[in-house]
């Protein structure tokens, strides 16, 4: 048998593959039977929606491809076997391809749209790929790509419906040729990155047992050299909490002591985050594609603390070795890992309102509904992940549970938090009840995003307290 099908054969041994790939052919083949012929009505806004909608069930299917080719290239086996690299990185872009090329290309043949607008938008799927493949914490990115579009496109008082059509109507019809380059170009260019970093990664960099596993980074596989100032300043922040603490004293800044970060790198972060924003909108020329990268940049810093309490798992059988009870020490990190969350949370508040100041002078932009919206819609999302965090702290497979989880939840409060405020406004009346119903959407939806999430925070804490340790 050839080494081509040899690879091939490792994905389709994978249950995964067939569950998403089968589920996202599907939806693509569902929304693409609405055609213009069949449909009359159709119009550019909905087959926007159809592009959206394909591009994020996309986007979920190509990060567990990125997790198999990780563990694939993270083995001993891409080291010693020779001619390993060619027919995995092969057979890699060839399945990826047929993701965000082959079928959208048949959706657009089917629905009888231009295909360039179908293949440009799911070029963010591979790019998506790309970037996990790199960074595997790259993951918290899908959660932006489900809550950009709601807040651009969703009808939350944000932008005028005027705006939000036309917009639909030149990207559907062919009209944003440099945008259509631009991504496509993107997703070659990170194909490129991809190569160059899975050719260099090591045996320990990715999981050893699962696709599910991410593991952490041994510390002589990290570039020390790269992140020095980084380190540094990290260093100094904890050095100042041990200062401030006591060395005998055992309280919940000791437990927030593990997960140190410091203030700078917060800053660098929103900085980069709100210049990147302004750089889309430059070149794109829609304050609509500026508003996607602090959508997709706050939902970011959402999970920054994810990715340092989730590892906390391997120490919390240390964790309750400290002279206090059970209860006490549990209770104290638990308080320390919503102190991260809560900062992390106004770093990415003070971003929202910088960042959306750039945007007062657009026509039919209300800043402070925006804002509002936004911020609520925001602090819903982190008490939600806090709860879903701390309820897979305890499981080592965690990542399917957390990506079925937090969507999940996500979609089902959305649609409840759209019942009722359609049930209040349900016709709309000019502007105001436009951004009187986006409001009252956001409040229920961070209201019920909350409630889960401290009802989670509940049920875990009274599991770690049970859970065995050893």
């Amino acid at each position: 048998m050839s080494s081509y099908l040899h690879v091939l054969n490792t994905y389709f041994g994978r249950w995964r593959f067939w569950i998403f790939g089968g589920f996202y052919v599907l939806m693509a083949w569902l929304t693409s039977g609405i055609n213009r012929e069949r449909s009359p009505g159709i119009r550019e806004w909905d087959a926007l929606g159809f592009i959206v909608f394909s591009t994020i069930i996309a986007s979920l299917f190509m990060a567990f491809l990125a997790l198999h080719v990780r563990r694939q290239f993270g083995s001993p086996q891409a080291h010693v076997m020779p001619g390993f690299f060619a027919p995995h990185f092969a057979v890699f872009v060839a399945v990826s391809s047929v993701i965000w090329i082959v079928i959208p290309w048949l959706m657009a043949e089917r629905s009888q749209w231009p295909a360039l607008p179908f293949v440009s938008a799911h070029a963010c799927a591979a790019i998506l790929l790309c970037l996990i493949v790199i960074w595997p914490r790259a993951l918290v990115l899908l959660l932006g790509m489900f809550l950009g579009p709601v807040l651009i496109f969703g009808n939350v008082g944000l932008f005028s419906r005027a705006a939000q059509i036309r917009f639909a109507q030149g990207f559907v019809e062919g009209e944003f040729g440099g945008v259509y380059f631009v991504l496509i170009a993107l997703a070659l260019a990170a194909y490129v990155c991809a190569a160059w970093r899975l050719r260099r990664l090591s045996d320990l960099s990715a999981a050893t047992s699962d696709d599910f596993s991410l593991e952490i980074k041994n510390e002589a596989y990290t570039n020390r050299a790269s992140f020095g100032i980084l380190q540094d300043w990290r260093d100094q922040t904890t050095e100042s909490r041990l200062a401030a603490i006591g060395p005998t004293r055992d309280s919940v800044r000791l437990r927030w002591v593990p997960s140190a970060t410091s203030i700078p790198e917060i800053a660098i972060l929103g900085v980069l985050i709100v210049a990147l924003g302004l750089a889309v909108w430059y070149f794109v020329g829609e304050s609509g594609a500026a508003v996607l990268v602090f959508t997709v940049g706050t939902a970011a810093m959402v999970f920054g603390p994810l990715s340092t309490w989730r590892f906390r798992l391997n120490a919390l059988a240390t964790e309750v070795m400290r002279p206090a009870t059970r209860r006490q020490a549990f209770r104290r990190v638990v308080m320390a890992m919503a102190l991260d969350f809560l900062i992390w949370g106004v770093a990415a508040t003070l971003v929202v309102a910088c960042s959306y100041l750039f945007l007062i002078g657009e026509r039919g932009f209300f800043y402070r509904s925006a804002i509002l919206i936004h911020l609520m819609a925001l602090w819903g999302a982190i008490v939600l992940i806090f709860g879903v965090t701390l309820a897979t702290l305890r499981f080592r497979y965690w990542v399917p549970l957390f990506l079925g989880l937090v969507p999940g939840i996500m979609v089902a409060c959305l649609l409840g938090a759209v019942m009722l405020a359609t049930l209040t406004y349900p016709v709309s009346r000019g502007r105001r009840d436009d951004v009187r119903y986006g409001t009252l959407a956001a409040l229920n939806f961070a209201l019920s995003c909350s409630a889960v999430g401290l009802l989670l925070s509940r049920y875990s804490y009274r599991k770690l307290l049970e859970a065995d340790l050893q």
